[in-house]
Order: C-alpha cells, then structure tokens, then sequence
C-alpha cells in the first residue's frame, strides 16, 4: 500500500490538498482513498476525471466513485512515474 499527500486537480484547475492511500491493480491500474478536508467545494466537480499529484512525483488519472464528507475513493492509471 502506497500513502502519502498529493493534489488533487479537477476540471476548471480547481486543486484540492488530499492525503492518499492507493494500492496496485493490473499494469498501471490504481484504486485507493483519498482523504480531504470538508470546505465549500463543490461535490460536482467529482463527477468528472481528475489527476492526482502525488508527493513522490507519480501522477494519476482517476475517476472518483464514493464521496463522503471527508473520504474520496478512486479508481485510475498512474500517467507519470517518479524518476527518483
């Protein structure tokens, strides 16, 4: 299990600061959870692909399929490794 803080970026460069914790899948396949503070965020905006930032310099596509209050759960692809 890979954790960790990251950025979540959604449609409209609206970016919310997440801590993540994600699991390998086939290839590049990623699911996980991503947990973020309540704020006025609009629940909408989950309802599109986004891509997460990730600390290490990996980066993922993912689609978000359970929001709670504080919790998101996700399904993606990392798009870009870490070269370090």
């Amino acid at each position: 299990m890979f954790t960790g803080k990251g950025v979540l970026v959604a449609k409209g460069a609206i970016s919310v600061p997440v801590t993540y914790r994600y699991i390998e899948t086939a290839q590049a396949g990623r699911a996980g959870h991503l947990f973020c503070e309540p704020g006025p965020t609009d629940p909408g905006i989950f309802a599109e692909s986004m891509r997460l930032s990730c600390d290490d310099g990996i980066e993922m596509l993912i689609v978000v399929t359970s929001v709670s209050d504080h919790r998101l759960v996700f399904i993606g692809r990392e798009t870009k490794t870490s070269t370090t």
